[in-house]
């Protein structure tokens, strides 16, 4: 495993001018095959010179050779990161452990610590390695702030720690002196990366998924949330991957949180669609030939002609905002700037970056990455080719991708507490805060990796919901997590105590919600699982 994960200069990039580094061959002979980044904004009227950070991210794939990491630059340049990754090095030489957190500041000159130490490869600089819990779902608060500075050294101290959120304990992971101009934070981000072996194709990869929340400033008794920032995230997949369409990196804001996924192998066929926001779908047309334009028609529930996803950036020259290529069956949707906009499907190894690479925007819409990034993918009536458009908001510009639920291979097995909220009761498999659910309240479960569950390859779960102590008439709803769907699974009355069977889809990273309409205790009981 390498030392450090971005070189100086990529991360001033990504965090500073947000420009798209491309990597060098220095950079992939230290292992990096694949890594995905993106930014959040300061607050509205927060100028630079932030001594306190915190962020909550939630862990739940973390596959072998990976990290996840929160990083920030400092105003005089320089920065730093810490998380959670698998497979590390101690830089103290000890015996590293199979999950660590790490904690790194490029330039600095003193560490302090359990296994501390300084650190080369691309760039100098401090680390420290401590092992870290981990179970799919884990929850972690990293904390940096700057302590004091050291006179003698000329040096600031800055300290880095995490609470555990599942047991509240806080561990020190270390304090590390950076040069006198590191005073105050600037910009912030997050990163996923693989950094093992080569792999020998893409879908190798190993997933790793995570959910970032905002960070936060601590300054005094206030806090103030930084803000996503989509449209300057990037992605970068180097050329070992991107040739046959990259490493299956996405990213989605779900809520004010943040989800990303990179790795693992690619959506089965049924997997993925993209549909407009009045319900249609991009359909290839009958016929093998590569210069046919697609259609825009009704939903067909697992029609495998309408199973697209948007894969990483091809060729080197990739560059720009999140972007990809919607693809399906080796043959991508690209747009011909002249005559006139248009969308074809063609080979996906004949398009040339600047026809096939998209970007999809925050609100919706998917464009090209580059030049015309003013142009939407767009159709004008339920049955039409799609064509190029200036983004004007319409509604039919509207597009999101989402997983199909084919319900099929049950496997069932032995009925086991998943989670109950009643104070004093026996925790399930999934620890949850006990006490009654309040009206409105959404109660989100990790339920893959737990009862024999895989972590991939789950499309639905069975399980056993009761309502119980209810203090009004209500209702439960159960269902992938997201928007709250119009329909009930569980009905009660006040004080009622009732049981009911619900089989659910979950959604991409192995969750299910509950949402209830009235105050309530609420125990479920997990029975099987479908496969994909």
């Amino acid at each position: 495993m390498k030392s450090k994960f971005f070189s100086f200069v990529g991360l001033l990039s990504l965090l500073s001018s947000f420009v798209l580094f491309v990597p060098v061959e220095a950079e992939a002979a230290q292992a990096q095959w694949s890594s995905i980044s993106f930014s959040w904004l300061r607050p509205a009227g927060r100028s630079a010179g932030i001594t306190k950070l915190q962020q909550k991210i939630e862990v739940n794939t973390l596959g072998s050779a990976s990290y996840i990491a929160f990083t920030w630059a400092f105003t005089s340049g320089v920065g730093g990161y810490v998380g959670v990754q698998t497979n590390p090095t101690t830089p103290d030489g000890s015996v590293p452990p199979p999950v660590g957190f790490n904690y790194a500041i490029w330039d600095s000159t003193v560490s302090s610590g359990v296994h501390c130490g300084p650190f080369d490869g691309e760039g100098v600089g401090h680390r420290c390695t401590n092992p870290a819990p981990y179970v799919p779902g884990a929850q972690y608060v990293f904390t940096i702030e700057r302590l004091n500075f050291n006179n003698s050294r000329g040096t600031w101290k800055w300290r880095a720690s995490v609470e555990i959120v599942s047991s509240s304990e806080v561990v020190v992971i270390g304090d590390i002196e950076s040069p006198s101009s590191a005073i105050q934070i600037d910009s912030v981000g997050n990163f996923e990366e693989y950094f093992g072996q080569m792999p020998t194709s893409c879908e190798s990869i190993p997933m790793t998924k995570a959910r970032f929340f905002p960070p936060r400033e601590i300054s005094g008794n206030s806090q103030y949330e930084f803000v996503f920032n989509r449209d300057r995230s990037v992605m970068r997949g180097p050329d070992r991957c991107s040739g046959i369409g990259g490493a299956n990196a996405t990213i989605s804001k779900v809520s004010s949180s943040a989800e990303v996924t990179l790795g693992g192998p690619r959506q089965s066929d049924f997997g993925h669609q993209i549909i407009s926001s009045d319900g249609r779908c991009i359909t290839g047309l009958s016929g093998d030939s590569l210069v046919t334009i697609p259609s825009v028609e009704t939903c067909t529930t697992g029609a495998k002609s309408q199973s697209w996803y948007l894969s990483a950036p091809h060729g080197p020259e990739a560059s720009g905002a999140m972007i990809g290529t919607i693809e399906i069956e080796g043959r991508c949707l690209t747009w011909v700037a002249t005559p006139s906009p248009v969308v074809k499907l063609e080979s996906c190894s004949d398009s040339i970056v600047s026809r096939s690479s998209w970007a999809q925007a925050e609100d919706g819409t998917i464009r090209p990455s580059s030049p015309q990034n003013t142009l939407c993918l767009s159709s004008a009536s339920p049955i039409a080719q799609l064509s190029l458009m200036n983004c004007n908001g319409n509604q039919n510009q509207q597009w999101r991708e989402f997983t199909t639920f084919i319900a099929t291979g049950f496997q069932s097995v032995d009925p086991v507490r998943l989670f109950d909220t009643r104070r004093g009761a026996p925790q399930g498999l999934r620890a949850v805060y006990q006490s009654k659910i309040r009206a409105g309240e959404v109660l989100e479960i990790q339920v893959t990796g737990v009862a024999g569950i895989p972590t991939s390859g789950v499309s639905a779960v069975s399980l056993n919901v009761t309502a119980t102590g209810p203090t009004a008439e209500g209702f439960i709803t159960v269902y992938p997590c997201g928007q709250v769907p119009t329909a009930s699974n569980l009905n009660f009355v006040s004080g009622q105590t009732i049981p009911n069977a619900v089989l659910v889809p979950i959604n991409q990273f192995g969750q299910i919600c509950f949402y209830s309409s009235s105050e309530t205790n609420l125990i479920a009981d997990i029975n099987g699982w479908f496969r994909t």
